[in-house]
This record gives C-alpha cells, structure tokens and sequence, in this order.
C-alpha cells in the first residue's frame, strides 16, 4: 500500500486490505489503538460488576444482608475515590511542576496529570505518529491552548 506510485492504486490497496480484515478485527484493532483516557464503559462496568460479585459472596442472603453488603462495598469506592482527590492535592510529582501543568494541579487526579502528560507529548511527536492514529482532537486542542496562552 505504501508503495503505491498512484493515488488509485493506493486506493485500490486500501479496500483490498480492508476487506481482508473481518468487522470483529477492525473494530478491536481500532479501540486499542484509541484514547479513552484509560476507560471504556465495558471496562469500568466489568471492573464494578467483578468487585461487586466479590462482595456479595454467595447471594443467598436476604434482601437487608445484600443491601448492606452493597452500601458498603459504594461507601468503600467513595473513601478512596476522596484519598485519591486529596492526595492530589498534597502530592505532586515532579513531573508536573512545569508551567505546562500549573492551571490542573490541585484540580484533577495524578492519573489523570499522566494521561495529559502522554497526550501532550503525543502532539509533540505528532510527526513520528502521524501514520498510528493516535492524535486526538483533545491532544490538538491541548496544543492549541498552550500555544495561544504563551505557555508552550
């Protein structure tokens, strides 16, 4: 495909190429190469479902048993969704201590730092990637409003 010396051939290769590949291939090959900024709903859903299974245990109990277990089990997530908010604030690794990151710091979570963080360097490398899909509008708008602040 590459080595198409006309724009027709490369055309011609490109279907050629797609229609080898099943639907089901794509599709897997084109989420894993897409950013969810680390989460997909099947993903977060499967990850809450097996938590919760792991809590119940066997259900067999009564309905105020089962309630309680799964009280609990939200209670838990929300004390450590609110430890990892309040280290945020406290904690701040090194490597956000650039002018690039002063306006997230204290407001998001470190993962979520690191994840900008891939995104920027992602738009800053755009000329090694351009071929690997991975350029995201969010990573063309964190340029553009860097850029236009002064802060690049």
């Amino acid at each position: 495909m590459v080595a198409s010396s006309t724009e027709v051939d490369f055309k011609r290769e490109a279907r050629k190429l797609l229609n080898e590949f099943s639907k089901d291939r794509f599709v897997a090959a084109w989420i894993d190469k897409c950013m969810h900024f680390g989460n997909t709903t099947s993903n977060r859903a499967e990850i809450a479902h097996a938590r919760l299974k792991r809590q119940l245990g066997i259900s067999q109990g009564t309905f105020a048993t089962t309630w309680e277990n799964i009280h609990a089990l939200l209670e838990l997530q929300h004390t450590e969704i609110k430890a990892s908010f309040k280290k945020s604030l406290i904690v701040v690794p090194h490597d956000f201590r650039s002018s690039d990151f002063k306006e997230l710091r204290g407001f998001v979570s470190i993962s979520a730092l690191y994840m900008s963080s891939y995104e920027l360097w992602l738009t800053s490398h755009h000329y090694l990637l351009s071929g690997a899909c991975l350029i995201m509008l969010s990573s063309h708008t964190f340029t553009v409003v860097v850029a236009s602040t002064g802060d690049a």
